[in-house]
């Protein structure tokens, strides 16, 4: 689903997810905001998910990837595994505060846009440099965020060696009540491992009550 459409099905059922922002006690993601997220990056497609395990050290961890698109001709690296072994990074990166490594997931040359939902009016607010990119992360440095993979498929290849996929994650924060989950899809470039476009939206209030987490 291009980010354009992944929109449109955010502005159809905003309300709908909101209503889905239950925690679990356990402090696991809530599942039918994940359930919600599959339909939101998948629309009617049907997926076999293979769980497997990315990431290297500490932040070695179990997701769950699928190929729900034409892979023909695309090189290795753009294979679901290696793109949520990539993405792993790219979150643990994230959960560190590791804004040098952070900008690293970004090529200017290439970079086109990073977009966040914005679930208070239903827009979106987008970067388009990666300088602007810098004090993003930094707010997310300051509320100690921390962001865990749960889902990755690959939704269709983009050109010689460019593949788009859509993700769910949970994440949590300082300004946070507990285990948020988030849906968005990318654009990767699968030869140099770096992030072409990447949107993220939650779909599960952040204001409410819960339990630590992921």
């Amino acid at each position: 689903m291009s980010l354009a459409a992944l929109a449109v099905a955010v502005l159809a059922g905003l309300y709908i997810f909101q209503s889905l922002a239950s925690r679990r006690e356990d402090g696991l993601p809530d599942p039918a905001a994940v359930a919600a997220g599959e339909r939101m990056i998948l629309g009617e497609r049907r997926v076999d998910w293979e769980k497997v395990t990315v990431g290297e050290g500490a932040e070695a961890a179990e997701v769950e990837v699928a190929d729900a698109g034409e892979q023909t001709g695309l090189p290795a690296e753009c294979n679901p595994r290696e793109v949520a072994h990539l993405i792993t990074r790219f979150f643990g990166a994230i959960s560190r505060g590791d804004e040098k490594l952070l900008t690293g997931f970004f090529d200017q040359t290439i970079f086109e846009q990073y977009t966040v939902g914005e679930k208070g009016d239903g827009g979106f607010h987008a970067i388009y440099s990666v300088e602007e990119l810098i004090p993003y992360f930094a707010l997310k440095q300051r509320q100690q965020e921390e962001v865990r993979l749960l889902k990755l498929a690959a939704l269709k290849g983009i050109g010689a060696d460019r593949v788009e996929v859509g993700y769910i994650s949970a994440r949590r924060a300082n300004d946070l009540a507990g285990v948020v989950v988030t849906v968005g899809t990318g654009t990767v470039d699968c030869r140099t491992q770096k992030i072409i476009i990447w949107s993220e939206l939650d779909i599960t209030s952040p204001g409410e009550p819960g339990t630590e987490g992921p």
